[in-house]
């Protein structure tokens, strides 16, 4: 059987594709005619965008480009023989996705000589692309004869045409170089307290990510130039659609009222981008009317701590910490804290029994008592 290569006129989602060589898949695909393909006589470097005026690589970032934003461009391929001689007949196929339609280019490239300098090729020619969208190519291929023969195939051939031929082995998927200047596009940041107010919700999304290999979570309970990292989560890599995330912070300190939130974007080389900065307000109950606050309550094993929950009455004095169970003082602490908003009391609490524990705590010439419940 000999095939026909037509000309079509084509949309990718609803992107007009004039004049493209398309095909019925499973027809005049030669890399479905049992060659064995093995041969390295030639070496595809890659394939890239180029404007289809003026032939040069596509200069807009796509990081800068809008969504919807088109283009009129080639795809253009680099290769190298890896020895001088002339090809006859020489034929390109390969599936080309672009987004998430699969196209079979059949480029007919005849005759020509070649030396073991690299090399560049029109493989697709004129076609509008939308900002952001995927292109890539799934086992591209050369086929091409060792002699002139009887002619020309340049319209119509079969698998036995090129049987004796030689041809390139496959290189599986090779993606197209898009220019990007910037691994991700911000989408969205937003930062929200949880219903029951135990929680921080961190959500973000990103319109477009190449080479992105992580996000880092930064907090700051003491404005915004102290941020610390409490988290990491893996990003997409590779993708021209939009990636939601989120992330729970559960461990806000119980005593802050205001919580600053950025993230830090970390490609796969390690340079890094960050994002705005997120306030968050947390609106306590009327419960939370004392100056310090113990936690965890009831108690996990023999976990506790305080933290300062209203700077404005505490001036760094010197506090004074009693733990009373069954009527007993077991624990008097007096001390001046070098870090108020966290001060660990586990260690001083192991041998207390488990029940109601109550513990005042008294600086200058004020106290407060806390019931806390040991399980």
């Amino acid at each position: 059987m000999k095939y026909w290569l037509g000309k079509l006129k084509i949309s990718v989602f609803g992107i007009a594709l004039s004049m493209l060589p398309i095909w019925n898949y499973a027809q005049g695909d030669l890399r479905n005619c049992g060659f064995g393909c093995t041969s390295n006589d030639i070496t595809i470097m890659g394939f890239a965008l180029v404007d289809a005026v003026t032939g040069n690589p596509i200069a807009n970032s796509v990081s800068e480009c809008g969504d919807g934003q088109t283009f009129q461009v080639k795809l253009e391929m680099t290769y190298k023989f890896n020895a001088a001689a002339t090809r006859y007949n020489a034929r390109f196929q390969s599936l080309l996705r672009i987004g998430n339609m699969d196209i079979f280019v059949n480029d007919y490239v005849g005759t020509f000589s070649s030396t073991t300098t690299e090399a560049k090729l029109i493989v697709f020619d004129t076609f509008t692309w939308e900002c952001g969208t995927n292109l890539s190519f799934f086992n591209p291929q050369f086929f091409w004869k060792a002699s002139e023969g009887e002619g020309t195939l340049e319209t119509t051939y079969a698998c036995n045409d090129y049987s004796n031929s030689k041809c390139s082995a496959s290189t599986g998927e090779m993606i197209v170089e898009i220019p990007v200047e910037l691994p991700v596009v911000w989408h969205n940041f937003s930062v929200s307290m949880s219903e029951k107010k135990d929680y921080a919700e961190i959500n973000w999304s990103t319109l477009k990510e190449w080479e992105s290999s992580h996000f880092e979570i930064e907090r700051s309970i003491y404005g915004i130039d102290k941020f610390k990292i409490i988290d990491s989560v893996s990003a997409a890599n590779y993708s021209f659609e939009i990636n939601y995330y989120q992330y729970l912070d559960k461990n806000i300190p119980p005593y802050v009222s205001r919580v600053y939130y950025r993230l830090k974007q970390v490609d796969l080389d390690g340079k890094y981008d960050y994002s705005k900065v997120q306030m968050l307000n947390i609106n306590r109950t009327k419960e939370d009317v004392g100056a310090w606050l113990f936690y965890p309550n009831p108690m996990k094993e023999n976990e506790l701590k305080v933290s300062l929950k209203k700077p404005s009455v505490y001036n760094g004095e010197e506090i004074t910490i009693k733990v009373i169970a069954n009527q007993k003082i077991y624990v008097q602490l007096q001390f001046t804290p070098s870090n108020p908003y966290e001060i660990d009391l586990g260690h001083f609490l192991k041998n207390i029994p488990k029940g109601i524990l109550l513990i005042e705590l008294s600086w200058r010439d004020q106290s407060e008592v806390f019931k806390v419940i040991k399980h």
